[in-house]
């Protein structure tokens, strides 16, 4: 009952374009979603042009999120980094897990032998931000695809 009030008196907003949204799980409305769901989808043969002249180190690659100067995906990733977006990290890790799954259908792309690993954040900025965006968003991705993970 003081959550529905909460949200009468402050009601969530999409991070990318301040719509408001009937619920923060997904931080976002289906509008800004979709734009993120296209540039998911569209960039790994940009990726796999990128990578042909390294094609020996690696079986495969695959962009999950461009980055979109003032688009959605900066407004998002901003969002993450710099207003303690701890749940919204989970949650985006959890859409990109469901990219990659997706993706292992369409690629024939097997994840038993994979190990996610979150970038690793400096001590002084995580200090900063109080917690470590990739490991939230790889723990996203480990819920949904239940990897083995170097996850803290």
């Amino acid at each position: 009952m003081f959550a529905d009030l909460l949200d009468i008196v402050i009601p969530h907003t999409c991070v990318a374009c301040k719509t408001p949204i009937s619920s923060y799980n997904s931080g976002i409305c289906t509008s800004c979603c979709t734009k993120l769901q296209v540039l998911c989808r569209g960039q790994d043969l940009e990726l796999r042009k990128r990578l042909t002249t390294k094609a020996h180190l690696f079986d495969g690659g695959l962009a999950l999120l461009y980055f979109e100067q003032n688009g959605v995906s900066q407004r998002l990733i901003h969002h993450i980094k710099y207003h303690h977006g701890k749940d919204l990290a989970i949650t985006w890790g959890k859409f990109l897990g469901n990219v990659l799954v997706a993706a292992q259908m369409e690629m024939e792309i097997d994840f038993n032998n994979c190990v996610l690993i979150p970038i690793p954040m400096h001590r002084k900025k995580r200090r900063k931000r109080g917690y470590n965006p990739p490991l939230y968003i790889a723990r996203g991705i480990q819920e949904v695809l239940g990897l083995r993970s170097s996850i803290e």
